[in-house]
């Protein structure tokens, strides 16, 4: 018998005495359960709740779960089977996020951006350098930018203007990893010179294909064979589970399935200086 039939095993038998109606979704969702299993009974902590409290109509950092307030979100992929089963009846099946789906609170989305130009940046923002308003908000702006760079990290919103201080016609967002999608209905994006910068690992190029789903004039900037030869340390990244192929230009792929096998991640915040700002400055 290997390791992972009993992990499964002993998580079976862990959860089963409580929720016995879980039997079918543990089976059909084994690889997951086995992931899972060091966080298991926080899995747990939140199967209680949602059993004692099907409709909690409060936001996921109000709940008195026991867990970090990140949890819920991180694992919705082991979640999601297991509280279908758990809320039932009370399953919002109309609602097209995690959060609607279980009776949860979700707020306008938000998005923080920094304007690099100072004279735009003192007319239309009061002078105020960062800035974060409601999607929808930033939807209806309508300053005169000619380059918008999304960053995947809020580090390097900053990291830009500290390099290059006055660029002019240009604002950075910060797209804090996967809700960099919440930009799809800013129709004006369409309208200006579109760049992603990310890190070079599996996500990081998936968020961009996510993104160029919604804007297909997006232009990747240090994801590619340059950024890669001179950047200098990699870590473990995060496993990668998408299957299907992505929307990824020149040798964006190539490094894409790179990275993805080998599981690593070089982080865009440890790029060199010098390369950083003189790729900013070809934007200009």
């Amino acid at each position: 018998m290997d390791k992972h039939t009993d992990t499964f095993r002993s998580v079976m038998e862990m959860t089963l005495q409580e929720f016995p109606e879980l039997r079918e979704t543990l089976v059909k969702h084994h690889s997951l359960v086995v992931k899972y299993y060091e966080e298991w009974e926080q899995i747990m902590k939140v199967c209680r709740f949602f059993r004692l409290n099907p409709k909690p109509g409060k936001f996921v950092r109000e709940l008195n779960i026991g867990v970090h307030t990140k949890f819920v979100e991180e694992s919705r992929d082991i979640l999601r089977p297991l509280l279908d089963v758990i809320v039932d009846e009370n399953v919002n099946t109309e609602a097209k996020t995690f959060f609607g789906r279980f009776n949860l609170k979700e707020g306008d989305p938000e998005v923080a951006f920094r304007i690099t130009d100072q004279e735009l940046c003192m007319r239309y923002m009061s002078g105020f350098t960062y800035n974060k308003v409601f999607v929808y908000e930033f939807a209806r702006f309508n300053i005169p930018v000619r380059n918008v760079i999304i960053v995947e990290n809020k580090h390097n919103m900053t990291k830009v203007i500290e390099l290059i201080p006055e660029m002019k016609d240009t604002l950075v967002v910060w797209g804090c990893g996967y809700q960099a999608t919440v930009l799809k209905d800013v129709a004006w994006l369409n309208d200006v010179n579109l760049y992603y910068w990310g890190d070079i690992d599996a996500q990081g190029y998936e968020i961009m294909a996510n993104v160029r789903k919604y804007f297909p004039h997006t232009v990747s900037i240090m994801m590619d064979q340059e950024a890669l030869s001179v950047h200098p340390i990699c870590v473990k990244g995060t496993d990668s589970r998408i299957k299907k192929s992505l929307e990824l230009l020149g040798d964006e792929n190539e490094i894409y399935n790179f990275v993805k096998e080998a599981g690593l991640r070089f982080e865009q915040e440890l790029l060199p200086e010098h390369y950083v700002e003189s790729c900013l400055a070809k934007l200009i």
